[in-house]
């Protein structure tokens, strides 16, 4: 384990979740960031381990290396929506997300079969290649959280609980303006690695527990 939280983390995670302006999701750059992607040169370390792949996690963000990111993700990733806000859109408070950037499943949740939302490795990808990008609107992105091992009972899989996220955004047109989104005593979200080729670890799941967003974490 490591010092965020993987897709959180989220990633939380997380630029201004709506509804309480706290959509600021490790995850979730919403509209914020244009089309264009300049070349980045942060490198990273290898994810030969559960701490390598954590701190390279806070290397993207805090460097902005979209192509450090890429490297965390299996191919197979999921980013599953915080229940609190499936239930705020099967109460209909709220209307279901966009489904160019989340897909809708059935998926059993607390002994109960209900719509829920994830954003597959392409949509996550397609998303956060602009929020990472050097030439983008975020001046500086600074990521922090913990993780703690939950589960090592399945062959090459860890299962980690992160916490204590902490991200904050400053953007270049409003530097005076600096969105965070702080730690709250019940928020972490849970992180699903594998070991894959090379004995490389990636990030296949991340399930989010935090207050959840409009565009969610």
């Amino acid at each position: 384990y490591t010092n965020d939280i993987i897709p959180v983390i989220a990633f939380v995670v997380l630029f201004f979740f709506s509804c309480s302006r706290r959509d600021l999701a490790l995850f979730n750059p919403s509209t914020y960031f244009p089309k264009e992607v300049s070349t980045d040169t942060a490198l990273g370390i290898p994810n030969t381990t559960p701490d390598n792949l954590f701190d390279n996690l806070k290397a993207a963000y805090n460097k902005k290396s979209f192509a450090l990111y890429q490297r965390l993700l299996s191919p197979d990733f999921r980013f599953y929506m915080s229940p609190s806000y499936v239930g705020a859109i099967a109460n209909h408070q709220v209307s279901p997300p966009d489904p160019e950037t989340w897909t809708a499943c059935t998926r059993l949740y607390n002994g109960s079969t209900t719509t829920w939302y994830y954003k597959s490795y392409e949509q996550d990808i397609n998303v956060m290649r602009k929020m990472l990008d050097p030439a983008g609107k975020a001046k500086s992105i600074n990521l922090f959280f913990q993780a703690s091992l939950l589960d090592r009972s399945r062959l090459d899989t860890l299962v980690y609980r992160i916490e204590d996220i902490e991200l904050s955004v400053e953007l270049y047109e409003f530097p005076w303006l600096v969105e965070t989104h702080e730690p709250m005593g019940s928020e972490f979200t849970t992180v699903t690695l594998i070991r894959g080729r090379d004995s490389l670890w990636q990030i296949v799941e991340w399930f989010d527990n935090t207050l959840g967003s409009e565009d969610a974490f």
